[in-house]
């Protein structure tokens, strides 16, 4: 899998800390790595028991059960395949103990 550099995606605001940027630029290599590797728990591991997270499709989940049901239902969809993300036009946000980032995500099947 190609580990492309997240530098040249990434948005910061001008009041914010870029000291927060590696623990959140993690975040991202972290979902690529688990998505790839079809690890469930790895991938879990990265969100809150209180996750909501909305896709382009109008789907919605909400808390870590649901995220989990989506996650194993696509993981296991996969057969011998496998799903290599990239991320485009990340922005961050990063005040104090809080960050948040959005980004476009691409899913490419490849065949082992």
């Amino acid at each position: 899998m190609e580990n492309l550099p997240l530098d040249r995606f990434l948005y910061l605001q001008e009041n914010q800390n870029p000291a927060r940027m590696p623990e959140i630029t993690a975040f991202f290599d972290a979902y690529r790595m688990a998505v790839f590797q079809k690890d469930i728990e790895g991938f879990l591991a990265l969100f809150d028991e209180d996750v909501r997270v909305f896709d382009m499709w109008a789907w919605r989940y909400a808390g870590l059960p649901a995220w989990r049901e989506m996650a194993t239902g696509w993981f296991t969809t996969l057969g011998t395949d496998r799903d290599v993300v990239t991320f485009d036009d990340i922005r961050i946000e990063a005040t104090g103990e809080m960050a948040v980032a959005s980004a476009f995500a691409r899913f490419a099947a490849v065949s082992e």
